[in-house]
């Protein structure tokens, strides 16, 4: 079980689908409520068609690519350590959001990359 996150206007394969399983898309929320407080993800939980426009998508991207730069360090992380997930946990932990480990489904930076890679291309997003 998980989120399927579909491009509205992909402009490559890599902005046409976003998959997280329900124990991370959670993760995903808290991390976009943080970088923008004033978004409304309520029905972000729900598998019914939210999602944002492309516009708006470009700017949560942005919001979230900055936040990374200034709190993790370097963004993206160098491919000798792809798995760098207790960096943004700590530094997502010291601002307030709340992020919790759930077996081997750990936010790490190598799956915000993907998502913010799909968030470049995708055009606009439904979450179903």
């Amino acid at each position: 079980m998980g989120m399927d996150v579909y491009g509205r206007n992909p402009s490559n394969k890599t902005g046409e689908y976003f998959r997280a399983n329900i124990f991370n898309w959670p993760k995903y929320v808290a991390v976009v409520n943080k970088v923008w407080p004033e978004l409304n993800t309520q029905s972000w939980m729900t598998n019914d068609g939210d999602g944002l426009d492309a516009k708006d998508t470009v700017a949560l991207a942005t919001r979230l690519e900055r936040y990374l730069v200034l709190h993790v360090g370097a963004f993206p992380p160098p491919s000798s350590e792809p798995h760098m997930g207790h960096l943004v946990l700590d530094a997502l932990t010291k601002t307030g959001a709340t992020v919790t480990y759930c077996g081997d489904t750990d936010l790490t930076v190598e799956k915000l990359t993907q998502f913010l890679a799909f968030l470049r291309n995708c055009g606009g997003f439904h979450i179903y």
